[in-house]
């Protein structure tokens, strides 16, 4: 299953963006018929990055997908009317113009397929001043919370996804049920001065048995 349904995350961050790029593995390469101009709420089904993320005064949501139909990177963006049930208070989707990048507001996302056309590689950059009601000083003190959805879309692009995978949440919390709404979850997002983090490994890669040493 990892050779078409995984994904590979990264994230670093400036004085004012916060970067993220995921590398996925998936049998279609950004393939999605959720138009952002007709029914971005269906962006989350197929081949959908998805951030949920809690700062210090905001919850945000944010869907990322391409749009097959225009060749275009598109984002719906949604905040919590308050930080304790999710109910929607604000919301605008973004759409990347001429095959530009920008999407207006700070924001920047873009797409690449891979050769093999399984798969590909999308990079988003998020202002800080969209996560925050009063944004306070960056600096490794920070600490956020953010759970990453990962959704696999069916042949058709609009269908229900054919494969989720939940990730980062907190330590001796497993569960991924209701992982939309599910704030105290999500896992902890650090600010840190320097890169080189090992990267987190879940299974070895290597086959075997399962059950066996």
């Amino acid at each position: 299953i990892k050779d078409e349904h995984s994904v590979e995350l990264a994230a670093m961050w400036d004085k004012d963006y916060l970067y993220v790029a995921a590398k996925w593995n998936s049998p279609r390469a950004m393939f999605s018929m959720a138009d952002p101009k007709v029914n971005p709420g269906d962006g989350w089904k197929s081949d959908a990055l998805q951030l949920r993320i809690r700062s210090a005064d905001q919850v945000s949501w944010l869907t990322t997908w391409y749009f097959s139909g225009r060749n275009a990177p598109a984002l719906d963006l949604i905040k919590w009317k308050t930080m304790n049930a999710p109910e929607i208070g604000y919301e605008k989707v973004f759409e990347g113009k001429d095959g530009s990048s920008d999407l207006g507001d700070g924001f920047a996302l873009a797409y690449k397929a891979n050769d093999s056309g399984k798969g590909f590689v999308q990079e988003l950059r998020i202002p800080w001043q969209a996560l925050f009601k009063q944004q306070p000083a960056l600096d490794t003190s920070l600490k956020l919370k953010m759970g990453i959805e990962a959704l696999w879309g069916d042949p058709t692009g609009k269908g229900f996804p054919s494969h989720r995978y939940a990730d980062n949440v907190q330590k001796g919390v497993p569960t991924r049920e209701f992982f939309w709404e599910a704030k105290d979850v999500w896992g902890d997002l650090a600010l840190l001065s320097m890169g080189g983090i090992a990267q987190r490994l879940y299974v070895p890669d290597i086959e075997k048995i399962q059950g066996t040493a």
